[in-house]
């Protein structure tokens, strides 16, 4: 959660107080978005970010206090994705846990097709690459899904202490170039 430490100092009847926000993060957590400190957990390469622009959203949330607010060019883009990171590190470390779990909405009237959450090695390398692949319908959150079964089924050699994820357009049509949100994307235990 969000939390905030105060310190209050008294000189001669003068007080002053500072304060400062700290984002304590829960096991499994890659990140909540619940504030403009983990906007840098939403990364990718310089065209990820400039054809889709992001911001951290406070009025708008699954949970908490905020959402990813991704804001997709209306014409270019078709292939950028958001690489999940910390600290600028992109590789995350999945053998205690059974599934990687985000949840998306998207506003507008009509679904949004083609997206994937991406698994992969840091280099994508096209044999140890899984996507799970999903439509975003309209109107409600929805949770996309991808267990360490259905990685070794399609990805076996990929080194589960090591992988990079990611969550993009992975289709040639991508019609839908709506607002969308991201919240709470997490590991998780059966």
């Amino acid at each position: 959660g969000l939390y905030v430490i105060g310190v209050t100092a008294d000189n001669k009847g003068v007080k002053k107080t500072k304060s400062i926000k700290i984002a304590v993060r829960t096991e499994g957590e890659i990140s909540l978005f619940d504030s403009n400190a983990y906007l840098a957990d939403a990364g990718g390469g310089k065209d990820s970010v400039w054809c889709w622009p992001r911001s951290i959203d406070t009025s708008f949330k699954r949970s908490e206090t905020g959402s990813l607010k991704v804001m997709p060019h209306s014409q270019d883009g078709t292939w950028p994705k958001i690489v999940f990171n910390r600290n600028g590190y992109e590789l995350w470390n999945m053998t205690d846990y059974d599934y990687i779990s985000m949840w998306v909405y998207n506003p507008s009237s009509s679904p949004i097709e083609g997206f994937a959450m991406i698994i992969s090695d840091e280099d994508f390398n096209k044999e140890k690459t899984v996507y799970n692949t999903v439509t975003i319908p309209s109107g409600v959150w929805t949770e996309i899904k991808t267990t360490k079964e259905h990685i070794a089924a399609y990805a076996s050699g990929l080194d589960l202490s090591k992988i990079t994820i990611a969550f993009g357009n992975c289709a040639a049509g991508y019609e839908n170039r709506t607002t969308f949100y991201i919240d709470d994307v997490k590991f998780g235990k059966n």
